[in-house]
């Protein structure tokens, strides 16, 4: 039995709305679309991936993978296609 003598029984917590909207807002919202550019503050090799992945509001390590694994898939066509945007893309 608990203190209070009703038993194990809990009441969820409230949910605090305020909090809720901020980290919904926060973790949901539509960023204004960019320019794809190549990220020189997170680059491993060119910045490519980076930028490729702020473009598309994701994380970079998902891009990198993407790339490392799609690079063997592909038969080294997506190497190609890293080198050739490197060379077009702007930098930031």
């Amino acid at each position: 039995m608990s203190q209070n003598g009703k038993g194990d029984k809990r009441r969820p917590k409230s949910v605090n709305y305020k909090t809720w909207e901020k980290n919904y807002e926060r973790i949901f919202r539509k960023k204004k679309m960019t320019k794809l550019r190549k990220n020189r503050h997170n680059k491993v090799l060119f910045g490519v991936c980076s930028g490729l992945a702020d473009w598309l509001n994701v994380d970079t390590a998902l891009v990198r993978l993407a790339f490392v694994v799609g690079a063997f898939l592909t038969g080294s066509l997506l190497l190609w296609i890293y080198l050739l945007l490197a060379i077009i893309l702007p930098p930031e």
